[in-house]
């Protein structure tokens, strides 16, 4: 540990509990007072009301005893509440499908009367593995006006269904005026006072130390969208990534598991990405199925394990987080939320080493590094986020060379810059032209001419043989088929029209690429995606925080600033690069003879925007503030970024 860290640690040894004593009570102390609040407002009728469908008004239903059944038209249920607060409005049913209604909550004004301007309208998709739901109200209701329609039960994402042929009966309604503590708002909270305070007593550290502020931002917050998440699919392909993680975690032994595991490992009606928990009481039904029957030992469905070699990096940490769950025998909902901490450590730890390692942007860096798109990744099962941290890694270890030409460099390190690049990209090695960017190290950093041509021989060699990774199986073994989730793609169909049409093939994908290239560096679509949450709510603002980041972390000295070969190597190395993930798409996930390249998305350009940041920054634009004061403003701004998001987007949408 270096003098400074350990004096400020010293120094601060009894501010230290006293700040977390701190942080405990206040976060304790809000949730308090919207405790307090939640009581006042139930005063009148506090707990669990019970309503009978007796009492209720309905159409397009017959009772049978108690519960009413649907009759498969455009039917609706109004329950009449008469003026009555209510917290939350509970409907019981029993459903195989996805049952999805709207709600209309007919709210009493001011005046106590109800008048048309003062209905709330809640469209409601409830998962399937639930029999209740719950509806946010917060208000004095005179009715609520429930909506079926086959339409609205249909789902066009699941043809395989039968939805008509299901019966649906609604079993009973409740009034569920309880409060408690909502302990996932806690948790935020000690999260975001956790982070002040670690900035207040550590300021003079982490302005010169930048990479400790991004960790503490991305633990806190990592852990808080972890926590808050379901245990359920909930971004971009993380059915496949949860079924190959388990496999490894599982490897030489057979996977034996239960239905409710099993469902997990493809995006179907248990898991169907629209219907999601979206309360702490749906999450915590869900949990209880989860908990209660995700068997991961000795369920009656049983997979071989295995292990695909590139993959093994990538996926180490989740495999690993995964098989200590399971030594530990933590409950399936739990294991689920566990496992994904294996992706957020990595990632962590790469990109504190890649900011830390950087001699210049930096701040450029952190604020990708901790760009929603970025974080919720590494808090979802996915490699992309370990691939993001060796790239960046490399870049740093590279740029560190590169701006200190007079420092003698061995063979051992290049080996060492193109073995942490080949490690991540090897999951992903479209991204090989990026390391072509070692090329451009003088010769005069090696002792001989013999050692700098060892040097290129190891670059060319890891290159070529990233590259044969993936073009060789196309070329010589192409699929009939190309997105295996289905559709009309085909690697043999699309290769014969790029092979025999290339200038044709060149002309759309150039058209291509510019027509997106907007959206996917400085649009929401890259920068502030949540998976299947879609844009972030702050999606508007982040570009613009990006833009004035990228345009004032300049370098203070003229011996760190990039030479125009430099910048005209990177460039091209992104465009190339830029060229085969557009042409991996194309001949993957689009139809053959397409005039436009499906399947592209902007997260796949994060790992172009750091060099691409460095490269075309200009000296002319820089920040006036001093280097501690202007690395504690990104802090903040990355700070408030990540938990207006984790509180509008995340908490918001699965735990209020």
């Amino acid at each position: 540990m270096s003098r400074s860290r350990s004096s400020f640690f010293q120094s601060r040894h009894l501010l230290i509990p006293a700040a977390a004593a701190a942080v405990i009570l206040l976060g304790l102390l809000i949730e308090g007072i919207f405790y307090s609040v939640g009581c006042y407002q139930v005063r009148s009728n506090p707990g669990i009301t019970v309503l009978s469908p007796e009492s209720a008004e309905y159409e397009g239903f017959h009772a049978e005893g108690n519960t009413l059944v649907f009759d498969h038209t455009d039917a609706y249920i109004r329950i009449p509440l008469n003026g009555q607060y209510v917290r939350q409005f509970a409907c019981r049913y029993e459903y195989d499908g996805l049952f999805n209604i709207t709600a209309e909550v007919s709210v009493v004004n001011e005046y106590g009367e109800v008048a048309p301007d003062s209905v709330i309208t809640i469209q409601d998709r409830n998962s399937n593995v639930l029999s209740v739901t719950y509806l946010d109200v917060h208000k004095e209701a005179d009715s609520i006006l429930l909506i079926f329609s086959p339409e609205q039960l249909e789902e066009k994402g699941l043809p395989q269904y039968d939805f008509s042929s299901y019966p649906l009966t609604v079993t009973g309604f409740e009034i569920d005026n309880t409060v408690s503590y909502n302990w996932y708002r806690v948790l935020l909270l000690w999260g975001f006072f956790s982070v002040l305070a670690f900035f207040f007593l550590g300021r003079r550290f982490i302005s010169r130390h930048i990479e400790w502020g991004f960790l503490a931002i991305a633990l806190t917050v990592g852990s808080v969208m972890i926590v808050c998440l379901p245990a359920n699919k909930v971004s971009w392909d993380e059915e496949v990534h949860f079924h190959n993680i388990l496999a490894y975690a599982s490897y030489p032994q057979d996977i034996h598991i239960s239905r409710p595991i099993m469902m997990e490992f493809s995006s179907d009606i248990d898991t169907w990405l629209y219907n999601q928990p979206d309360n702490a009481k749906e999450q915590a039904l869900l949990n209880e199925y989860l908990n209660t029957g995700g068997n991961y030992k000795t369920g009656e469905n049983a997979f071989p394990s295995y292990i695909e070699k590139k993959m093994l990096f990538v996926y180490l940490g989740e495999a690993a987080a995964m098989e200590i769950g399971k030594l530990l025998s933590l409950p399936f909902g739990v294991l689920f939320r566990f496992a994904r901490f294996g992706n957020l450590l990595p990632y962590c730890l790469l990109m504190f080493l890649a900011i830390r390692k950087t001699p210049v942007g930096k701040s450029i860096l952190t604020f990708v590094a901790l760009l929603p798109t970025s974080l919720y990744m590494a808090c979802t099962y996915s490699y992309d986020p370990v691939i993001l941290g060796c790239v960046a890694l490399f870049f740093a270890m590279f740029l560190d060379e590169l701006l200190a030409p007079a420092r003698p460099l061995r063979l051992r390190k290049v080996a060492a810059m193109c073995l942490i690049f080949a490690a991540g990209v090897m999951a992903k090695a479209v991204y090989a032209p990026l390391l072509l960017v070692l090329l451009i190290l003088p010769a005069s950093k090696f002792d001989s001419k013999r050692r700098h041509r060892l040097a290129v021989g190891i670059v060319l060699a890891a290159f070529f043989a990233l590259i044969a990774s993936f073009v060789l199986p196309v070329l010589f073994h192409p699929s009939d088929t190309g997105d295996i989730r289905g559709g009309a793609t085909s690697e043999v169909g699309q290769m014969s029209y790029i092979l025999g049409h290339p200038f044709a093939y060149a002309v759309i994908l150039l058209r291509d690429i510019i027509r997106k290239i907007p959206a996917f560096f400085f649009g929401a679509n890259a920068l502030g995606n949540l998976g299947d949450l879609n844009h972030c709510t702050l999606g508007w603002f982040i570009p613009i925080a990006m833009i004035v980041v990228f345009l004032t972390d300049v370098p203070r000295e003229r011996a760190f600033t990039l030479q125009p070969r430099s910048r005209a190597v990177i460039v091209g190395t992104v465009f190339v690069t830029m060229v085969l993930v557009w042409t991996s798409m194309y001949i993957a996930f689009t139809v053959p003879g397409s005039r436009t390249i499906t399947g592209v998305q902007g997260r796949y350009c994060l790992y172009f925007l750091f060099p691409l940041a460095l490269a075309l920054q200009t000296p002319t634009i820089r920040s006036t503030l001093s280097k501690s004061r202007y690395q504690m403003t990104i802090l903040s701004l990355c700070t408030f970024i990540c938990y207006a998001t984790a509180y509008l987007d995340i908490f918001r949408s699965y735990c209020r």
